[in-house]
Formats: C-alpha cells, structure tokens, sequence
C-alpha cells in the first residue's frame, strides 16, 4: 500500500511494504516488509530482504538506513538512528538521539532522548526505560541500563552490582 507524495517512489523490487504520507519510506529500492505511516516515516530506510521496521509518527525513523526489526511510534521518535536493530521506542522523541544503538526499550515522551552509541566499539545496547523523560541522562557506552520513571525520581539500575539491588536518584 502506498499513499502519499513520494511515498515509496524508489521501490523497485521489495515486497509486502506499506508506505503512508508524503515521503514515507521514500528511500527504499528493495526492502520487504516494512511499514511507514507519517511523513518521513522510514524516508532513509534501504535494506535488502525482509526488514521488519514499524515507524508511525511524523519523522519517525526517518534516518534510519540499514537497521532492521526496529518499533517505532511517535512523532521523531528513533529519527537519529541510522544503523540500529531490534530497538522499541514508543513516544514523541523516544529514542532520538541515538545512530547506532541496538535492542533498546523506550517508552514516554523523550525516553532515552539523549542515549548515542557513537562508534563501531561503543555501546548502547539492551537499555530500558519506562516513562516521561526516563533515562534522558543515559548517553554513550550505557550497555544494560533500566530507568523507571524520570531523571528527577525514580528507579534506576545500571547493570553493574553483582546483587542486582536498584538505586533511587
């Protein structure tokens, strides 16, 4: 299904892809399986084979290149991520600072906002965060962070403690 102004316009070969709005998942040529609704949505995206991306919400994955499995929903959420998989971001600007991170969780508005992998060797992987501003101080190399609520109270448990106690800030 395609509607929009230049929705999909460089498809030639993928299948089974649906593309909503103007410049939906207007950069891909031969990805399956993807869905974009809102404009921009998935605008970048360029996979070969099966995908598996979800992006609804005004730029909602719109730098999104080559990442794969990835759930997005909310307007610019996951709009930085370029190379990222498996991630869930669910909010307006979930997850919209991060490139390269993977199989991160962020759900509420401007959940992990500001987390970035920056580099093949830094990690941002497996971070969850629940809530309105939650773990909008996470940033680069967190690997294994969960945050209940926001940076002013809340639960936060970085990985690190062999007992797996959580902290209060």
């Amino acid at each position: 299904v395609i509607l929009g102004g230049l929705a999909a316009d460089a498809i030639t070969d993928g299948e089974m892809n649906v593309a909503i709005g103007n410049e939906a998942l207007s950069g891909e040529t031969g990805g399956d399986k993807n869905v974009a609704v809102g404009a921009s949505a998935l605008k970048s995206l360029n996979t070969s084979g099966p995908a598996f991306n979800t992006a609804v919400g005004t730029f909602a994955g719109t730098a999104l290149t080559t990442g794969t499995e990835n759930t997005i929903i909310g307007g610019e959420a996951g709009d930085a991520l370029t190379v990222g998989n498996g991630n869930v971001a669910v909010g307006v600007q979930a997850l919209s600072g991060d490139d390269n991170g993977s199989r991160n969780t962020a759900v509420g508005t401007t959940a992990l906002k500001v987390a970035n992998a920056t580099g093949s060797t830094s990690n941002n992987f497996y971070n969850v965060a629940f809530g309105f501003g939650a773990g909008i101080t996470t940033t680069a190399s967190s690997d294994g962070t969960i945050t209940i609520a926001n940076t002013v109270g809340g639960i936060s448990w970085d990985g690190s403690t062999a007992n797996g106690i959580a902290t209060f800030k």
